[in-house]
């Protein structure tokens, strides 16, 4: 079993915070200073669940994908057919916009940001020698 972690990119982190500080603002009214309290934990915590629990977890010939609470996919590596290099901001299980993109034989795509992206492919590509690499 090999675990990658999500790489992490300083501008996504910069609009968490923006968004607590944001969030804040009830703090200031006496009246409602629980509410800011409870809605800066809750991103926090939420936040904090994405960039500690988004992974990829190569086992065997499966690949799960892993985004905090939200997302725990697997998928059989020969059913990759294709890993392009993207910078493309739909949501997906990656903390980084330095991205690729895995198109399936069902046509369905996802989008990861493994920290070691070289070693990573390489190791899909070893499991399944027919998957095609545009970087």
């Amino acid at each position: 079993m090999t675990k990658y972690k999500s790489k992490i990119d300083i501008g996504l982190i910069l609009i968490v915070f923006c968004i607590i500080a944001i969030s804040s603002v009830p703090m200031f009214v006496p009246e409602i200073v629980w509410l800011g309290i409870v809605i800066d934990l809750t991103v926090i915590l939420i936040f904090l669940n994405i960039i500690y629990g988004t992974a990829y977890i190569i086992e065997e010939d499966m690949l799960t994908i892993r985004c905090g609470i939200f997302i725990n996919k697997t998928i059989d590596i020969h059913d990759i057919v294709e890993v392009n290099k993207t910078k493309d901001m739909q949501s997906s299980p990656a903390i980084s916009l330095d991205r690729i993109r895995l198109k399936l034989k069902n046509k369905e795509t996802v989008m990861i940001s493994p920290k070691d992206r070289d070693r990573f492919i390489n190791e899909i590509c070893s499991i399944n020698k027919n998957i095609n690499v545009h970087l």
